[in-house]
């Protein structure tokens, strides 16, 4: 039984540094972690299944170069959905700077390395929350994450974009996760 809750929670937490990938400049091994995401999901997050293969069906046509061109569109240009998750729940207050010294402790704590990126990075909070203690992961992704996530799909609504699915997917990971009553 042990063995079995471990494999799961190890499942759970390449779950989240996948959708963390999938989340960043696209690369080479884009297309292979998105298929092996679509495999664990299909193990571990079936509730999750028609948001991510949404994404995947709507980037299945595109080259590198066309991928490359909409995720700089959707996260670089339109600073409306940037992904930094502080700038999206407090814009530039003061309140962000603190949970930025927040999240940087944290990262440092857990060796969590957020390269270039800042520590709000959605990409990172993602990768940060299964490393924490569950009532640090629930408090981090109820007060900041699942908000930060429905304003950029709040701010993609109205616009046909593949990342519309994968944000979705990613509020729901963490909302079957950490909220206890579901999508927030």
């Amino acid at each position: 039984m042990t063995q079995e809750k471990d494999r799961t929670q190890n499942q759970a937490a390449s779950l989240y540094a996948l959708t963390a990938s999938l989340l960043e400049y696209p690369d080479q091994e884009v297309r292979q972690r998105l298929r092996y995401a679509g495999e664990v999901t299909t193990e571990i997050f079936p509730e999750g299944e028609a948001s991510l293969k949404g994404f995947s069906e709507a980037v299945a046509p595109f080259s590198a170069e066309d991928w490359e061109e909409k995720y700089v569109s959707t996260f670089d240009v339109l600073a409306a959905c940037c992904l930094d998750v502080g700038y999206q729940v407090f814009g530039e207050d003061y309140n962000r700077g603190q949970l930025m010294a927040q999240l940087k402790g944290l990262h440092r704590r857990c060796g969590n390395d957020c390269g270039t990126e800042l520590p709000d990075f959605l990409p990172n909070v993602l990768r940060l929350l299964p490393r924490l203690n569950y009532s640090e992961s629930a408090q981090i992704a109820r007060e900041f994450v699942v908000p930060a996530v429905k304003k950029m799909l709040e701010s993609l609504s109205k616009v046909e974009n593949p990342y519309r699915d994968l944000l979705k997917f990613s509020e729901l990971l963490v909302s079957r996760d950490y909220l206890s009553s579901g999508v927030a």
